[in-house]
Parts: C-alpha cells; structure tokens; sequence
C-alpha cells in the first residue's frame, strides 16, 4: 500500500468498460478528501503495466453489461500479478458488487 506517499489519501484506479457508465463513481470518488483517483482507465493490454506504475491501493472495475469474458481475463489477470491488491468489481446492469480481497485465516492451534 502506498499511502504513505500520498499524504494518507488512497490511491484507487478505476477502470471501466465503457467510461460513460464511470462518470457517476468518479464524481464521487473525486470529491472525497482521502481518495486520489486515478483514471478512468478503457480495460486495455497495458493497464497491468499502468497499475504497475501507480502502485494503487486499490482496483475498481465498473462494467454496464453483464460480466463478460474480457473482464474475467482482466480480473484474472490482475488478481494473479497483484494477489494482494483488493479489487471491486461493479456490474451496473446486474446491480451486483465483488469484493476480492486478500484474506488470511488464523491458525487454530
């Protein structure tokens, strides 16, 4: 997690298929004092390379369809390169949220 660099704000890359349904979420995201948003980003071969480079707190991927086959390979594919990044994923049209977060289980002893 990268807050420490950002004056405690966290750090959220919105990425959305197509933007126009984003607008709401990044208004909202945008006016709140401990959020530094960055994006909304198209899902596209770089954006592994993009969160890369900005070392978010966090993952939003918005969809207005239902969950297709690109966003499964981009939710894939971003759990696997960063299993501990957290990562929403809003459905707009099936009003549905995920949460995919790392989560550790405490041994019994």
């Amino acid at each position: 997690m990268n807050q420490a660099t950002t004056g405690g704000k966290r750090r959220v890359v919105l990425i959305s298929d197509p933007i126009l349904f984003s607008e709401g979420l990044q208004i909202l995201l945008n006016n709140m004092e401990d959020v530094e948003l960055m994006g909304p980003w198209e899902p596209a071969p770089g954006t592994l390379q993009h969160i890369a480079e900005e070392e978010p707190d966090i993952v939003m991927l918005v969809e207005g369809e239902p969950r297709s086959k690109a966003s499964n390979m981009i939710i894939t594919a971003i759990l696997e390169s960063y299993p501990s990044l957290p990562l929403v994923h809003l459905t707009l049209l099936e009003n549905r949220l995920q949460v995919y977060a790392p989560y550790a289980s405490p041994a019994r002893k």
